[in-house]
């Protein structure tokens, strides 16, 4: 997953400044294509552009979606690609982007809904 400078450096900066990185929450961002440096570029036109993800606690450095899917109702038909990261709904800070294991066509009207989310810091 490539992270922000903004993530990165929140993350380095927590562990060799003991200077805490919080982030308020997780949303994220549907895209047909790349999401650019900032997590904006090519996005899919969708009623609510971000939605809340929801996780447990960690264990193992890995962490899992809980509670209610993420999901977005289309307003374009199109592919989407990948995937970005934000701390809040709205403006915020990007955090990182994925690309998806697959493409997801969507039809005008589609509800689309995150049901598996697993991000892992590896070893």
């Amino acid at each position: 997953m490539p992270w922000s400078e903004y993530a990165k450096n929140g993350i380095v900066d927590s562990i060799t400044r003991n200077k805490p990185f919080v982030v308020p929450m997780l949303a994220a961002q549907l895209h047909d294509g790349a999401p650019g440096s900032s997590g904006i570029t090519n996005p899919v036109d969708v009623e609510e552009d971000r939605s809340q993800i929801t996780a447990a606690e960690a264990v193992d450095g890995v962490g899992l979606n809980t509670g209610a899917d993420a999901t977005w109702v289309s307003e374009e038909s199109t592919t989407i690609t990948e995937m970005s990261f934000h701390d809040a709904t709205t403006a915020g800070n990007f955090l990182a982007s994925e690309k998806l294991d697959q493409p997801v066509t969507v039809a005008d009207g589609d509800t689309i809904a995150l049901a598996t989310f697993r991000i892992e810091m590896d070893d």
